[in-house]
């Protein structure tokens, strides 16, 4: 599946996309070193280099969903790695995929410019929320399971929050602001402060009543992923230049600027203590990081593919990550070892996926 992006160039044929995109980077410097980068990338190579996939964790820790063959999403036991079920219904490629925080609800994101959500343990579609007018490419629940927040193509920011006696979700509101599509979301674990990011922007909101807090500005060549702490005080983004920063949201300044990764960082997630981060990248490797020191901790094996999605289990054990192709892995972080639960099947598929 090609990025929306990529499909609404006009002035740059595939051929060229794909020379520029495989340039080499330069020799990268210790972790903790702060990022230089000599030029600015074009906005629609940076997300080529890098996709971003929404992604929730569940009460329960049992059920894993990925996106396959673009438009359905299959759903595993993360125990035995058996099959469970197949869902279908999105006539466009699925950009994102979110569980509820109880597990029951798995939302997916389309190209088709809605939001699907579904019964987990049914597999029954309950719901197409529909407002959005361009591909839909972020999502995220809030810690409550009362509201659910979507952002893409449009530039805009839908608030929707559970009505009809918790039956259905309704659109609340709608947050504009950005100039550039809505890359990335992310929820503080209170509940309170919402975090978006564009192509050069990351906004916070205050999540209950949509009031903007703080506008913050990166020449960071696409912030292409984004992180908050449980606290809500650390902000993490990951951005098109391969750069991870660590902002002190009190200060609005960056605290801490990561490398490590050769190309474009494409998903973050952090431990529920806050103190391990993990980053997934266009350079085919996941990273972990100690959060308030910036040291470097672990590579995991080099894939055969980019990253594009990474989720971590409740228990902070198991990472799940999902690659171009169809490959889905399930990583034992205490070994290092994986488990392929699904093998590649098209160069041109990339995945989104989520553990519960």
């Amino acid at each position: 599946m090609l990025n929306p992006l990529m499909i609404r160039l006009s002035s740059m044929s595939l051929s060229a996309i794909a020379a520029t995109c495989c340039f080499a980077y330069p020799t990268v410097a210790a972790p903790s070193a702060i990022a230089q980068p000599q030029s600015q990338l074009p906005k629609a190579i940076a997300r080529i280099l890098s996709s971003h996939a929404a992604v929730a964790i569940s009460s329960d820790g049992k059920v894993v969903a990925g996106v396959s063959h673009d438009k359905q999403i299959k759903l595993w036991n993360s125990q035995t790695q058996a099959e469970i079920r197949t869902l279908a219904g999105h006539p466009l490629p699925i950009l994102a995929i979110a569980f509820s925080p109880n597990g029951q609800i798995l939302a997916s994101a389309s190209h088709d410019k809605t939001i699907k959500l579904w019964s987990v343990p049914t597999g029954q579609l309950l719901q197409t929320l529909t407002a959005h007018t361009d591909w839909v490419e972020a999502i995220a629940f809030s810690p409550d399971g009362q509201a659910l927040v979507s952002g893409g193509g449009d530039k805009t920011i839908r608030v929707w929050r559970v009505a009809d006696g918790g039956q259905k979700f309704k659109l609340k509101r709608t947050l504009t602001g950005h100039q550039d599509s809505i890359y990335a979301l992310a929820i503080s674990a209170d509940g309170q402060t919402l975090a978006s990011s564009s192509w050069n922007v990351i906004k916070l909101w205050q999540l209950r009543n949509g009031r903007g807090l703080q506008t913050l500005s990166d020449n960071a060549f696409g912030i292409n992923a984004l992180a908050i702490s449980a606290d809500g005080q650390t902000l993490v983004s990951g951005n098109g230049d391969r750069t991870i920063k660590v902002w002190n949201l009190s200060a609005g300044q960056v605290r801490q600027t990561l490398m490590g990764h050769q190309a474009a960082i494409s998903a973050l997630t952090l431990s529920r203590n806050g103190q391990t981060l993990i980053s997934g990248s266009s350079d085919n490797t996941i990273k972990l990081w100690q959060l308030t020191t910036g040291q470097l901790t672990q590579t995991l094996p080099r894939q055969s593919s980019s990253i594009e999605a990474i989720a971590l289990s409740s228990n902070g054990q198991a990472l799940v990550s999902g690659g171009w192709g169809d490959i889905i892995k399930i990583w034992d972080l205490q070994t290092g070892r994986d488990v392929t639960l699904s093998a590649p099947t098209s160069k041109e598929q990339r995945q989104a996926l989520t553990i519960s």
